[in-house]
């Protein structure tokens, strides 16, 4: 029935499609026969197959989108006139030899390095007599040149056939075709195969597309490896092929890194930055961790931190019963960074985009992996394709589950999926059901408070409030659905701690809470003029620590805190012995309470600002450059003491630049030691 709809355009790029994926689809069995090596769940396989067979598809259905468009014009219509034929037999024929190319150097590349092959096989164009030479004498040049030759060869007569057939309405349509359609039909029927082509370039129901990070869908490197099309993951790589780090200048800083860090073993020449953590064990390692990152959660919109409109009172109580930073800082704006970076510990200071979109980072060490016991969860209630954030978690965990749309009960509200509110009912849900022996660490992360400021109709008991456009815009919000946005969110995460605290497990609960990112002042009048001049309140968001059965006193601690030392922080407090490779420093560790400062990263200015901050100054620079030594908390932040304070600003400088490019050199140098098969390495 379908068939007939499409006409017979559609059926022809139908056996086109086909006649293209059969080959793709051996070609990917071949990498599974020759390259495999242990055993691997059948059923992760078969996904791979599965997503394979996807990505596949995208890449022939953008080699044919091009023939559909063209064919709505009668000119390049073959079912108008027979002349074309040769023309898109050509187009098919140029495609099928330039996949069949691919395929061979990917071959090669996974032989030599055991990597698909990406965008940095650009680099060996940089010494191209040298990369030829090593070619021809490594590989029989001559036999794969004629094996693809007569491959395409047999494609070619294959698909003129095909097109010969489709044309005469005979082969590929049940009755001979009887004369061209009407206008009006063959415009609908053409629309309608280019609208369908879209939907599989799509490649999902969902909110977001099919992605690449989708294939890292297990910690196994050659499962991942398995389900990629290497013309899609060589495009996927195209912007990341220039390595961004300078070994050089990593050297050149280093030993003040390392200073900074706590490296006790160290060397220069392998910029060695591992160090064990010694955990404290403040909690047992059998606590459960409920790690809460809120939406643009700005401290200076926070009631605990100073806003005087009182927006965040269920966030202000268990602030005010836990342990709480109130100079906690990310080292840049945006959701995807901050998740990166927290999972990673490493600022994530990619140039052009975020680090979690690059698939050539994608393995990643994480702390997560040491809560080995743990049931681990991430809880999103949208789609782990926002910002391709799926690899860097299902890589690089084992047996993290993913909690996503569609997999919950609640509806739909907006396009960030269903709201906080739902989002937490769902997750204390799951949370509650598991066995009370059975510790877990779950990430909850929120998305409400965001543009489009949608409040559900589900809300509890929540009540909106209506402010005067004075007072909004005094105190720094932009609309009251913006600050009722907040509020919702804020009185969300209250009914989650509610709902937990009867629940089995909360007792035995260390609950984190920070924010993504923070926000533009908007000329808040409760702000000073440094942290207003500076744009600082981009940066600061809280940070809590609370655990019910926590035996010491509440607390506001005022030592600078950053996004990297929160996993650090968790391990050591439920004693969890663990390597460190990246930035982070647990914050009850007294021996860097006289060497906390706050690295920033502003990744939208060309070039990029780099900032740091401690007790007393603001530096602000560029790559290589000082812009200026400012203090924040005088009535003057924009004046440069650079030249009143000289060694003061050349040492702020120095650690400012070594963090900078060491963040750089780590983004590539931070390898999840996790075996082949996905279980943890021994230590």
């Amino acid at each position: 029935m379908l068939f007939k709809v499409l006409g017979g355009r559609g059926r022809l790029l139908f056996y086109i499609c086909l006649s293209f994926l059969v080959p793709f689809s051996l070609m990917r069995l071949g990498f599974y026969w020759f390259f495999r090596s242990g055993e691997t769940p059948s059923s992760d396989l078969m996904h791979a197959f599965y997503l394979g067979l996807k990505f596949d598809t995208r890449v022939v259905l953008v080699f044919l989108l091009v023939p559909a468009l063209a064919m709505l014009l009668p000119a390049l219509n073959p079912f108008r006139r027979n002349k074309v034929i040769p023309l898109w037999t050509a187009w098919y024929s140029l495609c099928f030899f330039a996949s069949l190319f691919f395929y061979a150097l990917d071959f090669a590349y996974y032989s030599y390095l055991g990597l698909r092959v990406n965008a940095t096989v650009l680099h060996f164009l940089e010494n191209p007599i040298i990369s030829a030479q090593m070619v021809w004498q490594t590989y029989p040049v001559i036999l794969i040149l004629l094996s693809l030759a007569l491959t395409t060869t047999v494609f070619t007569w294959w698909t003129k056939r095909l097109m010969e057939a489709a044309t005469t309405g005979k082969g590929l349509t049940s009755t001979p075709r009887t004369g061209a359609l009407p206008g009006w039909q063959a415009w609908v029927k053409g629309f309608t195969v280019v609208l369908l082509m879209l939907a599989g370039l799509y490649g999902k129901v969902s909110a977001y597309p099919l992605r690449w990070s989708e294939a890292y869908f297990s910690t196994n490197t050659f499962v991942a490896s398995l389900g990629m099309n290497p013309i899609h993951y060589f495009f996927d790589t195209l912007d990341n092929r220039e390595e961004p780090f300078n070994k050089d200048k990593v050297r050149h800083h280093y030993q003040q890194v390392a200073d900074y860090l706590g490296v006790e073993d160290r060397n220069e020449e392998t910029l060695n930055f591992d160090r064990w953590l010694e955990p404290k064990g403040l909690l047992p390692q059998t606590t459960n961790v409920v790690l809460i990152v809120m939406e643009s959660f700005a401290a200076h919109k926070t009631g605990v931190l100073g806003h005087p409109l009182d927006p965040t009172p269920n966030f202000d109580v268990v602030a005010k019963k836990g342990k709480l930073f109130d100079r906690f800082f990310v080292p840049s704006e945006g959701t995807a960074r901050s998740i990166f970076g927290v999972l990673t510990g490493i600022p994530d200071v990619g140039a052009s985009r975020t680090s979690s979109r690059n698939p050539l980072i994608v393995d990643q060490h994480t702390l997560i992996n040491a809560f080995k016991a743990h049931q681990k969860f991430y809880f999103i209630g949208g789609s782990a394709n926002w910002g391709n954030i799926r690899g860097v978690i299902a890589h690089n965990i084992p047996d993290m589950k993913i909690v996503e749309e569609g997999m919950f009960e609640s509806p739909r509200t907006d396009v960030w999926g269903i709201s906080d509110y739902d989002l937490f009912v769902e997750a204390n849900r799951q949370l509650s059901e598991l066995p009370s022996h059975q510790p877990f660490f779950a990430v909850v992360q929120t998305a409400g408070f965001h543009r489009p400021y949608t409040i559900p109709e589900s809300r509890g008991h929540f009540k909106e409030t209506q402010l005067n456009d004075g007072e909004i815009k005094k105190y720094g919000f932009v609309s009251n659905e913006e600050y009722n946005s907040l509020r919702f969110s804020d009185y969300s995460l209250g009914h989650f701690l509610e709902l937990a605290s009867k629940a089995p497990y909360y007792q035995n609960t260390l609950f984190v809470i920070i924010g993504d990112h923070g926000l533009p002042d908007l000329e808040a009048q409760h702000l000073s003029k440094g942290f207003q001049h500076h744009h600082i309140t981009r940066f600061q968001v809280p940070l809590v620590f609370y655990h019910p059965g926590w035996k010491s006193e509440p607390e506001v601690i005022h030592k600078f805190a950053t996004e990297p030392d929160v996993l650090v922080t968790i391990a050591s407090l439920t004693g969890h012995k663990t390597l460190v490779r990246t930035f982070g420093r647990d914050l009850w560790d007294t021996r860097f309470d006289d060497r906390r400062f706050a690295f920033h990263y502003v990744y939208y200015r060309s070039p990029p600002h780099i900032a740091l901050m401690d007790d007393d100054f603001y530096l602000v620079a560029e790559p290589g450059r000082r812009e200026g030594l400012y203090d924040y908390k005088s009535d003057t932040p924009a004046v440069d003491q650079s030249a009143a304070h000289p060694e003061r600003a050349q040492k702020m400088m120095d650690l400012t630049m070594g963090l900078y490019e060491t963040a750089k050199y780590l983004l590539y140098h931070n390898p999840n030691p996790l075996k082949a098969t996905g279980k943890p390495a021994k230590d």
